[in-house]
Formats: C-alpha cells, sequence, structure tokens
C-alpha cells in the first residue's frame, strides 16, 4: 500500500534531511517512524504525501507513484493529519467534519454516524458547536486526527498526531487506530510507547 524506496531529501540550503530511506507498509500494517527532532521523519512524511518534491528514490501510495497520483481519484482513500493544524477558523468542529466527510464521498447518513463516532471516541462531543479557532491547542490536534480518519481511508499518514493531546484521548486515538483493520498507517513520533 505504501513503499518508499531509497527517498532522498536535500533542500535549497542543502540539507540533507533524507538520505536513503526506505520502507513498505502492508495492507493492515502500522510503521512508526521513531526519531527526535531533525531525524527526518516530518520531512519522509512531507515527500510521502506531496507535501514537496523528493530529491531522488521511489514513493509509491496504493501501488502508483505519488508524482502521478490522482487526487480526485485517489484523495477519499488516504488520509493526512500534518504536524501543524489545518483547520477552518471560522467553522465549527461538526462543519470542519461534514465538510471533509463530502470531500471524501460520504453520504449523509455516514457522515453523520461516522462524525458522532469519532467525536464521541476523541472526546470532542461537547465542542460540536464551538469554532475551531476557539478549541485548546490539544482538541485542535483532536479534530484534524478526526477529519483525517473520516471515511476510513486505506492509507493513513499521521504526523505526530498526538501533541498536545490529553493522556486519555491519546489512547482513545490509538484505540481508534488499532481497529483500523484494513488500513495502511504511517506514524511519526518521538514517543517509543507510541511507536509500539
Amino acid at each position: 500500500m505504501i513503499k518508499a524506496k531509497n527517498i532522498k531529501k536535500i533542500y535549497n540550503n542543502g540539507v540533507c534531511a533524507v538520505n536513503d530511506n526506505s520502507f513498505l507498509v502492508k495492507k493492515g500494517e502500522v510503521l512508526g517512524l521513531l526519531g527526535p527532532n531533525g531525524a527526518g521523519k516530518s520531512s519522509t512524511f512531507g515527500v510521502m504525501t506531496m507535501d514537496f518534491k523528493r530529491t531522488a528514490g521511489e514513493a509509491r501510495v496504493m501501488d502508483t507513484d505519488i508524482d502521478v497520483l490522482n487526487v480526485t481519484e485517489h484523495g477519499n482513500k488516504m488520509g493526512m493529519c500534518p504536524q501543524f493544524n489545518p483547520i477552518w477558523k471560522l467553522l465549527t468542529v461538526d462543519q470542519c467534519l461534514s465538510y471533509i466527510g463530502r470531500v471524501k464521498g460520504l453520504n449523509d447518513s455516514d457522515c453523520e454516524f461516522q462524525i458522532e463516532f469519532i467525536k464521541k471516541t476523541l472526546d470532542l462531543e461537547s465542542y460540536s458547536h464551538t469554532l475551531s479557532d476557539k478549541l485548546s491547542g490539544g482538541n485542535k490536534r483532536k479534530l484534524v486526527c478526526a477529519m483525517s480518519l473520516l471515511a476510513c481511508p486505506q492509507t493513513e499518514f499521521l504526523d505526530e498526531p498526538t501533541t498536545g493531546v490529553d493522556p486519555v484521548s491519546r489512547r482513545s486515538l490509538f484505540k481508534m487506530l488499532e481497529n483500523l483493520n484494513d488500513s495502511s498507517l504511517v506514524l511519526t513520533t518521538h514517543r517509543m510507547d507510541e511507536a509500539e
């Protein structure tokens, strides 16, 4: 489902952030990219999610080279939780989730069911009508994770998803990830327990 072969990323300033990174993630597997700041985790993540071009190597998602990956065709099969929180400041939690659910092709009843389930699991129910910009840092993080998990994507990329998230919600998030049996996940983290 996810393949990186000899990935290299050298930035314009000459810094080599990723040097010869290779990995495979089969259907139903989780790969943890573990390391301290500056280890190249987010750069690898950025290459694999088409955030920026790789310098060398091969990158494939769902057996398609990411350089020719059709976002319209494959976008609803992929989930991405980047390191920053891309939320719409003037939309509520429910509005953010509904919008993403519809972009991913969920019908009204499936979208509503999944939104309620994810909000309950991640303890976001009491924030349904709160503007996303008014959420705490941890709740913004949970919202971004929830948006990426809608429609149970076949491939999921999570870049430090639990930063600022309380321990109880962190456990709930990982319980939810464990139940995505058919999804292939790449998770970046500083923490060995999360990688395990």
